[in-house]
């Protein structure tokens, strides 16, 4: 995930016997090395370290020749210096070809995912129902439209429940048809996209950009080598100077952390006084997250306070706390109580001492049966901006934008490509100016990155 910068010039608007006793002990070795391979694989699958399991998976499928190359980090990647191994039932070679598809698919690797996918849709289809969805979502990541219209279709064919997924499958059709009319669009030429340039870290993710004042703050994997070995690639908000699309002067923000916990994507008020950010953790591939907020002083941001129960629910997330420029109001994603289905938005007045009131989900004109993530408001334009897979667009997370009619939020509409691409598009920051929201924006995407 990279953060790229967008503008619009306005030409319409503005711009993974002793002899043989000798031979059978060694055939009893690789055999063994061979089992211990696919149940490691196994026991990284199911602790949800995609990395791993990916890589035990291709040494067993390989009898143990493959060797994984590990030049670049890879923020997926184990932090045991040696694979556990538990008992229970192995996989089936078949389940290992699946099970390798979806942790390349996991792993945001479309490349690596798709030849396990061809072998895998031709299993039972009673057993592996949903691999010939995931085929299609990754042909599509590959721009092999065509293709994946083809796969989509007979999954329809194929798929004998009424429920999310073929209801998913009906809008990624859709979908298709959406992103060839906004590849063959007229005035494209209007967009400049291009990632940022200047000192942007050039290993694990960055994301979530916000721009305040000549400030950019995002969240970034990169290796902090100060850390202790197993938190060298927690997530973690830096800050730097921007100016004309280059970032510099790259350092740490003094937000105070636990070792055991992520944190980023912020959102600070418009007095530069409070800042509100996600802390989570992930435990066997379950993610864990609530909303904190942080005051600011001379001695620098104070320790992450969590916000009350009503909206940091029990057993639920919630994450991406974006507060509005009044200071009045804090809108955020959540999968709490009250979600029309995955992570929706909600909203929470804040009163005069910062104390927040009752979340309220922001309605069915704008959350949906997927998740609605990484909410911004553009308060020149009056615009709020999300990020949701749960529309027609162009596949993944799209950015869309609504306005407020004085009664209820306008039905969004999508940006369109080259806003949005057939990967994932979420976290949007913008300079524009009233008449023009895309005349100078950050956003994060991974349509550029292989992996």
């Amino acid at each position: 995930m990279s953060i790229i910068t967008t503008t619009v010039t306005k030409t319409y608007m503005k711009k993974l016997f002793l002899s043989f006793v000798v031979a059978f002990s060694f055939v009893s070795v690789d055999a063994q090395v061979v089992f211990d391979y696919l149940k490691a694989a196994d026991n990284y699958f199911k602790n949800g370290d995609y990395y791993s399991a990916a890589e035990y998976y291709e040494k067993y499928l390989g009898k143990g020749n493959t060797k994984t190359s590990h030049t670049a980090f890879s923020p997926y990647s184990s932090q045991q210096a040696k694979p556990k191994i538990t008992g229970g039932k192995s996989s089936s070679k078949e389940q290992v070809i699946y099970n390798l598809a979806e942790s390349y698919r996991q792993l945001h690797f479309p490349s690596k995912a798709e030849p396990f996918y061809v072998q895998a849709v031709s299993f039972d289809k009673t057993k592996f129902p949903m691999a010939r969805y995931w085929y299609a979502t990754t042909l599509r990541s590959l721009q092999k439209y065509n293709e994946a219209e083809a796969a989509f279709k007979q999954f329809l064919v194929d798929y004998p429940n009424s429920d999310k997924y073929k209801d998913d499958a009906v809008r990624e059709v859709a979908n298709l048809k959406y992103i060839q009319t906004q590849l063959n669009k007229k005035g494209l030429d209007i967009y400049t996209v291009a990632k940022t340039g200047g000192e942007v870290p050039d290993s694990g993710a960055v994301y979530a950009p916000v721009l305040f004042n000549d400030m950019l703050y995002f969240t970034s994997t990169k290796a902090d080598n100060e850390a202790t070995r197993l938190q060298v690639h927690n997530n973690r908000v830096y800050q730097a100077s921007y100016a004309d699309g280059m970032v510099n002067k790259v350092v740490r923000t003094t937000l105070p952390e636990i070792k055991d916990m992520h944190q980023g994507v912020v959102s600070i008020t418009a007095d530069g006084n409070s800042l509100y950010l996600t802390r989570w953790t992930i435990s066997k591939g379950k993610k864990t997250s609530a909303i904190y907020t942080s005051k600011k002083s001379a001695a620098g941001w104070s320790e992450p306070v969590a916000l009350p129960l009503t909206i940091n629910v029990p057993g639920y997330n919630s994450q991406q706390a974006f507060i509005m420029p009044d200071g009045k109001q804090l809108i955020f994603s959540s999968d709490q109580p009250g979600s029309f289905g995955g992570y929706d938005l909600f909203s929470v007045e804040i009163d005069a001492n910062g104390n927040p009131g009752k979340a309220v989900n922001m309605g069915g004109m704008i959350n949906t049966a997927n998740d609605e993530q990484a909410p911004y408001y553009h308060s020149l334009s009056k615009t709020l901006v999300f990020s949701t897979n749960g529309r027609v667009g162009m596949g993944g997370m799209d950015f869309f934008y609504t306005k407020h009619n004085g009664t209820n939020w306008n039905e969004p509409k999508n940006f369109g490509y080259p806003v949005n691409s057939v990967k994932d598009d979420i976290y949007f920051t913008s300079r524009g100016r009233a008449s023009n929201i895309l005349e100078d924006v950050l956003f994060s995407s991974d349509r550029n990155a292989v992996c």
